[in-house]
This record gives structure tokens, C-alpha cells and sequence, in this order.
């Protein structure tokens, strides 16, 4: 191949990559990162996760307290331990539901 080819070969690798983005660009559109969407299973929602990652937060918050609490070799009130169920129960939920729609 002479130059020719050589400008035939980039010609078509323009026309690829920008194929490419195009797509990418229609796909970027279509799913926008919405807190939430109808066309998908609410565990795959924006919001969903982020109210996991804050009930996730909150737990290892109340568990850092705990264990200051503890630290004077007292017994903890028993409200630390209803709060260790009711967290306990929050993550069964969801991965009841995550398993569920996956």
C-alpha cells in the first residue's frame, strides 16, 4: 500500500471512533443518571442506593458510639442492641430485594 491506503485505513478508523461516540453519546442520553427510573427495578435506582450507603453510614456511626460507650467497661443500654436488630433487619430487606429482582 501506498499513502493512499494509509489514508484509507485512517479514514475508516475516523469513521469508527466516531460511530462510536455517537452511540455512546445516544446512550449517555437515554440514561441521563436519574435518581430513579420506571424502566428498571427500584434497587437499581440512584436513590435507593444512596438511602443503602446513608443507612450504611448511620450504622457504622452508631457502632463507633458503642464502642465509646463501651469503652468504660460498662454494659451498653440496651437500646445499642435495638438498634444493632433494626439495622440487621434494614440489610436483610435489601438483599431480600436485591436478590429478588437480580
Amino acid at each position: 500500500g501506498g499513502p493512499h491506503s494509509s489514508r484509507m485505513q485512517r479514514d475508516d478508523v475516523d469513521r469508527l471512533v466516531n460511530s462510536y461516540r455517537k452511540e455512546k453519546d445516544e446512550e449517555d442520553a437515554d440514561s441521563d443518571d436519574e435518581l430513579y427510573s420506571w424502566n428498571k427495578p427500584f434497587v437499581e435506582w440512584g436513590l435507593f442506593n444512596m438511602i443503602v450507603g446513608c443507612i450504611i453510614s448511620a450504622n457504622a456511626i452508631t457502632i463507633g458510639l458503642e464502642i465509646d460507650v463501651r469503652s468504660g467497661g460498662k454494659e451498653a443500654p440496651v437500646v445499642w442492641y435495638i438498634l444493632e436488630m433494626v439495622f440487621c433487619f434494614l440489610f436483610l430487606v435489601e438483599i431480600y430485594f436485591r436478590l429478588y429482582f437480580h
